[in-house]
């Protein structure tokens, strides 16, 4: 046995040895992977017992420079031993300040920092490639650096990586962006902060630029991919809501699904703005599902038109008796394309089931209603006798 492992201080004391004198070794040695395993593994083992080893490992380590490894060890050092978690965030936070905005970490109101402190700003021009800037958004947009405020890094991403040359970059970008708002408008939820309002609209607006002038249709989708109802409150308003509107008109059919699936979402909450132009959208739907002589048209008009019955029922409502007299008709034609018959099977499902059932519900609670509606629906649902024949 390595009589260094031996006695009362065991293995932790000697490896933070060891990791200390990795950094002095000659410039150009990567340091191996394998040790922030162990020190990782050490930290799942034992928890506490090492808390005062692992808190001097943290500045060699950081001191090695950023890269997958160490990010995973700090992530799971954090898990295992809680009460490091403040000085494993603050240490990776001025890390990914110098790799993201190549200045050390100010957080506002702080004194400037003294000269020499942590990382030097050549190791920040040293690692300027595109992997290293990937690895730091992501790693900015996956490590939980609860009770920091990370605005000015969402500012930073926006300003210069959004529209960055290389579109691995973008894309972690527009990944990072979104989360760390999410975040900020989950912490600003009980308090009201103008700043975090500010800078969401317009980071926000940024990124919807992106998504619709992007020349990478995967970056595009990854934008609007990430819009989930968090934003609702700011994708409502008019000048959101415009660009979402151009991104209707995406080449890429998917996209196009994306903006109108949120599109129909905020029509609850801008009616006025939203309504007029979805009635013109559904109008056109029907048309190119009924008269369009290409399956493919036909299968995307079918989607759209679902799209629309779920994420905005209450545009389609009034709208049933139009609706139905297109898809019906369609389960009776000779369609070579299965697609187009799956597409109106799940339109004429989904019909039923957001909207049928609560006009249904709403007449039955009026009795003076009740027999004209009933009376209606009986002859809507004609056709389903015929949904076996469709399918097969």
């Amino acid at each position: 046995m390595d009589p260094r492992f031996e006695g009362g201080s065991g293995p932790p004391g000697h490896l933070a040895g060891y990791a200390t004198e990795t950094p002095s070794k000659k410039r150009g040695t990567s340091l191996e992977p394998a040790v922030f395993v162990c020190i990782t593994l050490l930290g799942h083992a034992v928890k506490l017992m090492i808390r005062s080893e692992v808190k001097d490992l943290l500045e060699p380590m950081l001191a090695t420079g950023l890269s997958p490894a160490l990010t995973t060890a700090l992530r799971e050092l954090a898990a295992s031993i809680p009460q490091l978690k403040k000085e494993i965030s603050d240490g990776l936070l001025r890390m990914l300040s110098y790799v993201l905005m190549h200045k050390p970490l100010r957080h506002p109101g702080m004194p400037r920092p003294p000269p020499g402190s942590s990382l030097s700003h050549n190791q920040s021009l040293e690692v300027q490639d595109v992997p290293s800037i990937v690895l730091a958004l992501r790693t900015l947009g996956s490590f939980n650096f609860d009770g920091h405020s990370l605005l000015q890094f969402v500012r930073r991403c926006a300003d210069h990586f959004l529209n960055y040359e290389q579109q691995e970059v973008r894309l972690e970008a527009v990944r990072t962006c979104s989360r760390l708002l999410r975040l900020a408008l989950q912490s600003a939820t009980n308090r009201h902060s103008d700043t975090v309002t500010s800078t969401v609209a317009d980071v926000l607006g940024k990124l919807l630029v992106v998504g619709i002038t992007d020349t990478d249709a995967d970056v595009r989708y990854c934008v609007l991919e990430s819009l989930d109802d968090s934003f609702d409150s700011h994708l409502a308003q008019a000048e959101n809501l415009s660009a979402l509107f151009v991104a209707m008109n995406d080449e890429v059919f998917e996209i196009r699904e994306l903006a109108l699936c949120t599109i129909g979402r905020l029509s609850s909450m801008n009616p006025a703005y939203v309504m007029p132009s979805l009635r013109k959208t559904l109008i056109q739907f029907l048309t190119e599902l009924e008269h369009s002589g290409m399956g493919r048209n036909k299968e995307q008009s079918a989607r759209m038109l679902d799209h629309l019955v779920v994420n905005a029922p209450r545009l389609v409502r009034p709208y049933m008796e139009p609706v139905l007299k297109v898809l019906v008709p369609k389960l009776r034609e000779q369609e070579p394309n299965p697609g187009v018959v799956v597409s109106v099977l799940t339109a004429i499902g989904d019909l039923a089931e957001k909207v049928a059932l609560r006009v249904s519900h709403s007449s039955l609670m009026s009795s003076d209603r009740m027999k004209p509606r009933l009376g209606d629906w009986a002859k809507t649902i004609d056709f389903l006798p015929l949904w076996p024949m469709a399918v097969v």
